[in-house]
């Protein structure tokens, strides 16, 4: 029983430490792309304010993220607006933002890392 708990406590241990490698990886990834669309980076960490700037970035008017507070429409459907329009800005084609929605946090990464060039707002 105590090999058990013992082997329960490691798995718990190594996953936890693995989510939280992915979650510093993303807030990395975040950062990038938020400064090559030319917004301070640190724009990224605070809640709110940091979709005002992507709606700003990728739509053209922070506001517009008012639209997430639409029941339906703002909670399932602009989401993936906002996403698209993301790689859309970032000079990506179609067929990549599509995979982007699909494949959200892997996409992310690449465009964190490549050499795409912010186009402005579309």
């Amino acid at each position: 029983m105590e090999a058990f708990l013992g082997i329960l406590a490691g798995t718990a241990i190594a996953i936890s430490l693995i989510g939280a490698a992915i979650s510093i990886l993303m807030i990395v990834v975040q950062c990038k792309i938020f400064s090559k669309m030319g917004a301070p980076w640190w724009a990224a960490l605070i809640p709110f304010f940091n979709t005002w700037v992507l709606c700003e970035k990728v739509v053209g008017h922070g506001a517009k993220m008012f639209i997430l507070l639409i029941p339906i429409f703002g909670w399932f459907i602009y989401p993936f607006v906002l996403i698209f329009k993301q790689y859309k800005v970032l000079g990506k084609s179609t067929a990549f933002a599509i995979l982007g929605l699909l494949f959200t946090p892997i996409c992310q990464v690449i465009i964190a890392f490549d050499n795409s060039v912010y186009l402005g707002p579309c």
